[in-house]
């Protein structure tokens, strides 16, 4: 991207990194907003529908720096392969966690969340700035589904994360078979502690599955996010998490030119 703006001044760079403190201080908050209705126990009921609000506010303080930004960087030429992907999705900077009612499972509590755009529009200069950069907190209104995240007894995150199977169906042949869980690692909180998920007995494991299996009935399978593919089964513990359906010919053609 030699034709990208990048601007002289360090005044972008200054504004680039407050934009990203502010997305980080978002997400932070959001997380920790969770615990705050827990202590006297009057957590509401959980939402009956996740979908993302299409009237969320925007965080003022964030649009501020956005149209700070846009207007010191320079008007230079932006090269087709930026303008391509600008034009693929509708980006906004940053998001922010959506939290449901925490679940107590043996020794610890799992947070079931689902990350949400802060609705931050983004202009082309601004995008192709932040994508010289560091694109990890632009967002492109994708769904995220539903996931967990797995905190210690004393409410303290962790830097795992529990996911269904999203996947999977159930075999007639098989009526025994269940929808398996698995953990992997989150980038999400620098204070969050390692957890130890290979140390897990039986008893832990299976209370994190039934606890999660409540969110089951309350949701469709497809607001769900899937476990990836460098993940772990939780319970049961020989699970293997289904692999993804080859997607025809005709159908990768028709999502490139979206």
């Amino acid at each position: 991207m030699s034709d990208t703006p990048g601007g002289t001044s360090s005044l972008p760079a200054i504004l680039l990194s407050q934009i990203r403190s502010r997305v980080r201080m978002l997400q932070r908050s959001s997380l920790e907003r969770a615990w705050l209705a827990v202590e006297p126990g009057d957590w509401p009921r959980p939402l009956e529908r996740v979908n993302e609000p299409k009237d969320r506010p925007w965080d003022l303080e964030l649009a501020a720096l956005a149209y700070e930004l846009d207007a010191v960087l320079p008007d230079l030429p932006i090269d087709d392969e930026t303008l391509r992907e600008f034009k693929s999705g509708d980006w906004s900077i940053g998001s922010q966690f959506q939290v449901l009612a925490p679940l107590k499972i043996l020794r610890g509590f799992v947070l079931p969340i689902r990350q949400v755009p802060i609705r931050v529009p983004v202009s082309l200069k601004v995008f192709a700035f932040i994508t010289i950069d560091d694109d990890s907190f632009l967002d492109r209104h994708l769904f995220q589904g539903i996931h967990y995240h797995y905190c210690l007894a004393d409410k303290r995150h962790t830097t795992t994360m529990v996911c269904w199977d999203t996947r999977w169906t159930p075999d007639p042949v098989r009526p025994k078979d269940v929808r398996a869980i698995f953990h992997e690692l989150h980038a999400e909180g620098a204070k969050s502690v390692r957890a130890r998920p290979e140390r897990w007995n039986d008893e832990k494991r299976k209370s994190i599955r039934e606890a999660c299996a409540s969110d089951l009935k309350r949701y469709r399978i497809e607001e769900f996010r899937c476990a990836s593919d460098d993940s772990s089964p939780v319970w049961p513990k020989t699970a293997k998490l289904t692999p993804r359906s080859l997607p025809s010919l005709k159908t990768t053609s028709r999502r490139k030119r979206k």
